[in-house]
């Protein structure tokens, strides 16, 4: 890998922890859709150093934060997740490329219709959704985590629309990335896809994950909870948008 490709990376890299450190979730959003777009690593390597490097960004957020997550809502989607991950890689490994660009069209489109709804209805719920409805959120996150690294939207969708503090669903989200993308990366490297490029990335952009990581939590924008749940959900479309289009562009290629 030449310094300008290993540069650009990291740039990549530090425009996801920032949006994760002040959102709560998105750095494999960001990341992913990044090196998608300018072509800069295979698929498969860019979600291999994206998970590590989300589980390190998660890991240093929670720093000091523990006290702040949502026991009630965690244990639910930590349950359902693992299996779900896990079902994802095995789903990965199983799908022809014309049914796997079907289900990402499919996460597109509900990324689109879920992120709209939160915007049109930033509010949060009057009360907390039933334990089994967090379940299938977890569930449905570890799926698509599994599949393409990218389980947040679903499990940000569900958790900003609960009646809890914000700072309380970065907390319960980081959680959830270090854990699930701390199993996936166990899964990958037991399977022997943790190569050299991947490792040499992951540590070159360990300062990077830690110097931003800070920055968002020292300097997060000065907006509303009301306007923070709108902005996150926009970034929930926009990549809903980004992955469906993909999809779909691929499934009209002849």
């Amino acid at each position: 890998m030449d310094w300008a490709t290993l540069a650009a990376f990291l740039a990549m890299v530090a425009i996801g922890t920032y949006v994760q450190a002040v959102t709560g979730f998105a750095m494999a959003l960001v990341l992913m859709a990044l090196v998608a777009a300018f072509g800069l690593l295979p698929i498969p390597e860019a979600a291999a150093v994206t998970a590590l490097l989300t589980a390190t960004m998660a890991a240093a957020f929670l720093h000091g934060q523990w006290r702040l997550v949502d026991r009630r809502l965690v244990w639910p989607l930590l349950v359902c997740n693992g299996p779900g991950v896990l079902g994802g890689l095995a789903l990965l490994t199983w799908l022809g490329a014309r049914e796997m660009e079907v289900v990402r069209l499919g996460f597109g489109l509900f990324a689109v219709a879920a992120g709209v709804s939160v915007i049109l209805r930033p509010v949060p719920r009057p009360t907390r959704s039933p334990r089994w409805h967090t379940g299938v959120f977890g569930g449905l996150g570890g799926v698509f985590a599994g599949l393409f690294a990218v389980g947040g939207p679903v499990m940000a969708y569900h958790l900003y629309r609960q009646p809890v503090p914000l700072a309380d669903v970065r907390a319960t989200l980081a959680v959830l990335f270090l854990v699930g993308n701390a199993g996936r990366s166990v899964v990958v490297g037991a399977a022997g896809d943790l190569d050299g490029t991947t490792l040499t990335l992951f540590v070159a952009g360990l300062p990077v994950v830690f110097a931003f990581t800070a920055l968002g939590r020292r300097f997060p924008p000065s907006v509303t909870d009301r306007t923070m749940r709108r902005l996150s959900s926009v970034l929930v479309v926009a990549v809903g948008a980004f992955v469906g289009g993909m999809a779909a562009f691929s499934l009209g290629s002849p």
